[in-house]
């Protein structure tokens, strides 16, 4: 382990947990409403040193034990991994309730996340290559990577909801812009990334963190709401994406005169990501979020169901250009996965003209159809899958410690 010189002493590893606690309750209440820009560097140095211990600790194998990633340090009963991103979700929230509440101006609630942003900001690269180590999920030691994920996109929702009445300014901020778009890039790769095994069953060797946990509930939560802000998304995806993924179709190709907008692929390469969630990268619960998360894309795609309609036209031939691989998906594969290549041109042709319906009526008992003709497409109900059943978030309060 790369930690066995830390004394294996089981009241050094409780007092270190609750010592652990005790700053994380500390630091949510120093915030007045916001933090200083003190406490905020001192976030972001905690989240960096506990961010290169995960990779440290992922790097030595699913099978290392740890004298930091257990119980009495990280479990559940006191503060898990990524305790430290969450005192900065819970300090926006606090700043936005206050704005809500009139409590704080325009003004104000810009100044007091300004320090909030900051300390995301210098965490970003360390907690996205924790979450991204390609370390199989953990038997012998706590892994971390799926509250660190949790705790990470709990915060970026935060972040985004400062700016649900006026998108476009999380988008005028780079700081603010690349926090944001980043993260939901960050999810689409995940997804791209995982092979899908025969049967949509779940693999305990797949490489990378989990995805069986309440983590992606945290994340399709984020992705819901960044849907909901309209079409600006969908654009900047495929250019966030064009240094890791390079996309081909027959409507590519055909377009070279006039290449595709840029909207259109990246919708595309979204709604590839979700066919490919559903196809058994993510476990069967997360799917049933799928009536909201695609009413939110639908607002993304300007509400109109032509539009929508030539995003899942593409989506279904969208696959990765022959030059490179990408994870689990090799050149030359459908983004959306392998039941898309055997979906017959009937029934691909029924799956969008129930879409299309589907968009024109845009209520509950339409978008929840859409879940299930999406189901049919990606291979129907998967049996005996091996996923857990629905999680419970995570509880960050430390209090009792």
């Amino acid at each position: 382990s790369p930690f066995a010189p830390f004394c294996a002493c089981p009241l050094l590893w409780s007092q270190w947990g609750r010592l652990r606690a005790a700053v994380y309750v500390l630091m949510g209440t120093c915030a007045n409403p916001g933090l200083n820009p003190l406490l905020a560097e001192a976030i972001s140095a905690l989240n960096q040193a506990e961010c290169k211990a995960i990779i440290l600790q992922c790097n030595a194998g699913r099978e290392s034990s740890s004298s930091i990633f257990h119980d009495s340090i990280v479990g559940e009963d006191v503060l898990p991994a990524g305790g430290f991103v969450v005192v900065v979700s819970k300090v926006l929230d606090s700043v936005l309730a206050a704005a809500k509440a009139g409590r704080l101006t325009e003004q104000q609630l810009s100044d007091e996340s300004h320090s909030c942003i900051q300390a995301l900001g210098s965490s970003m690269n360390s907690v996205f290559s924790a979450m991204a180590t390609p370390s199989p999920e953990a038997v012998a030691h706590i892994d971390p990577r799926p509250t660190l994920a949790e705790a990470w996109y709990l915060a970026m929702k935060s972040l985004a909801s400062l700016f649900s009445a006026a998108p476009q300014a999380m988008y005028n901020s780079e700081a603010t812009k690349q926090l944001a778009v980043e993260s939901f890039v960050l999810f689409i790769r995940f997804l791209l990334s995982r092979e899908i095994e025969e049967g949509g069953r779940k693999s305990v060797h797949a490489a990378g963190m989990s995805l069986d946990g309440p983590q992606t509930l945290s994340m399709l939560d984020f992705m819901d709401l960044m849907l909901s802000f309209g079409p600006k998304i969908l654009e900047l995806t495929p250019l966030y994406l064009q240094k890791d993924i390079a996309v081909d179709s027959p409507q590519i190709r055909q377009a070279n005169a006039t290449p595709l907008p840029p909207a259109l692929i990246g919708g595309a390469i979204i709604a590839s990501a979700l066919f490919r969630g559903s196809s058994g990268v993510l476990p069967p619960w997360a799917v049933e979020g799928y009536p909201r998360l695609f009413s939110s894309f639908f607002v993304a795609c300007g509400k109109s169901p032509d539009f929508f309609c030539q995003v899942l036209c593409l989506a279904c031939d969208l696959h990765l250009a022959n030059s490179q691989a990408f994870g689990g998906l090799h050149p030359g594969q459908k983004l959306a996965g392998r039941y898309f290549d055997n979906l017959s041109l009937v029934a691909r042709e029924s799956f969008i003209s129930q879409s299309r319906e589907i968009c024109n009526r845009d209520n509950e008992p339409s978008w929840r159809r859409f879940k299930v003709a999406v189901k049919q497409a990606c291979g129907g109900k998967k049996k005996a899958s091996g996923f857990n059943q629905k999680p419970a978030v995570t509880v960050w309060e430390c209090d009792r410690v």
